[in-house]
């Protein structure tokens, strides 16, 4: 029963803090889309661009010269929440985690914080490739794509968390519990 009570309650807290921080993301978002644009156009394909647009978008997009003027033409656009809510997810399992000291709360939410980060970026890096360089039937054929599209968002947050937080989650044994 102890352990019901410690889980429902985690999960309660754990809903509570990602509200709390979806609030507040809601305002940080279109600045953490530029940081994720402007990161990952460092390393686009050829003939690529990468721009955060409109506060929540992130384009991909072809760039063809001709000898007057340069031309853009979008051919991929990711929606920046759908990307981002795993950050939130796992700053919310950190920050619900029972047993953690304040300090190293934080220091396990900045690294999460910078793991994910990179995870995005090289998201939108995959994008941008399959994006450049295949049809638009065969992206979803591609594995680095169903990784990052289908299973990442919902498999990297808890992979992270539990990396870093998880066996502060799990009960003391009785002879550490004791002394």
């Amino acid at each position: 029963m102890q352990l019901r009570s410690s889980l429902l309650l985690f999960v309660g807290k754990t809903v509570l803090f990602l509200i709390a921080i979806a609030i507040v993301w809601h305002f940080a978002a279109p600045t953490y889309n530029d940081l994720l644009a402007a990161a990952a156009n460092r390393f686009h394909p050829a003939h690529t661009t990468i721009k955060s647009y409109e506060k929540d978008t992130i384009h991909v997009e072809l760039i063809s010269s001709t000898t007057q003027y340069e031309k853009t033409k979008t051919i991929y656009e990711i929606y920046g929440l759908d990307l981002q809510y795993g950050l939130l997810i796992v700053v919310a399992l950190i920050a619900a985690t029972p047993r953690l000291r304040l300090r190293q709360r934080f220091k396990f939410i900045l690294i999460a914080f910078i793991i994910m980060f990179l995870i995005h970026i090289a998201s939108i890096l995959v994008f941008a490739k399959v994006a450049h360089s295949e049809t638009p039937a065969s992206i979803s054929s591609n594995p680095f794509v169903v990784l990052f599209c289908i299973i990442g968002p919902d498999l990297f947050p808890a992979l992270v968390w539990m990396a870093l937080a998880f066996r502060y989650f799990l009960p003391k044994p009785e002879s550490q519990a004791s002394a």
